[in-house]
């Protein structure tokens, strides 16, 4: 720890450990404020984090590929709509982050998401296009699964829509899968209960699957 005195007129703190350049910790920060960058976003007033730009906009950067353009959230429907607020924000992660687990079943093989859905409104418009999510077993599903996110390729579907939509046409499901033997197996496994039955087709595994929860009570939206 330093013992030497704040040069800055009129000081009398110590420089201490956190002060730096001759300067107490106080007048320290008030230096670095007034030199350090400013983000170059247009009408942003923030200090730069990286590479000219503040947090925020270096996250909207690394997020959707333009500090400039970023999802402006109304707070009333993100609110009142949590649940497509929710769908919204994943099907933008899964395209567009490429950390997302999800990303190279999505993003990775070039579908995209409308200009429409990304712009500043994009919840908005994503909302007016698609309207309410069903109660139930529904989520976004595109209709032609090499198409991208858009009013005319999306719509809200159930497990047994999505499953005959899947790429490749094959019928999928949690806690169905298919085993070494070429037959389907469904499993469950919930607050200590574990059930598992093998099938010979994978309807009727997805059924059980559907009828598990049911008597369990587990709800998945």
């Amino acid at each position: 720890m330093s013992d030497k005195i704040c040069f800055v007129e009129g000081c009398d703190n110590l420089v201490g450990r956190h002060g730096a350049r001759g300067m107490c910790p106080k007048h320290y920060r008030e230096y670095k404020k007034e030199t350090a960058p400013v983000c170059t976003v247009d009408g942003c007033t923030e200090l730069a984090f990286a590479k000219g730009i503040c947090h925020r906009h270096y996250y909207r950067l690394k997020t959707y590929g333009d500090a400039s353009r970023a999802m402006r959230r109304r707070s009333g429907e993100a609110k009142t709509y949590y649940r497509e607020y929710y769908t919204f924000g994943h099907m933008k992660r899964r395209c567009l982050d490429e950390k997302d687990p999800d990303y190279a079943s999505y993003g990775g093989r070039g579908i995209k998401i409308c200009d429409r859905w990304l712009g500043p409104d994009g919840f908005h418009y994503f909302l007016e296009d698609m309207g309410a999510k069903p109660q139930g077993r529904y989520s976004l599903d595109r209709i032609d699964v090499d198409g991208p996110y858009s009013p005319d390729n999306c719509r809200w579907a159930n497990d047994w829509t999505q499953a005959g939509n899947k790429r490749g046409k094959e019928l999928s499901m949690r806690g169905v899968y298919k085993d070494s033997k070429g037959g389907y197996v469904a499993n469950i496994s919930y607050r200590g209960e574990r059930k598992t039955k093998y099938f010979k087709d994978i309807k009727d595994a997805i059924s059980q699957r559907r009828a598990w929860e049911e008597q369990l009570g587990i709800e998945i939206n």
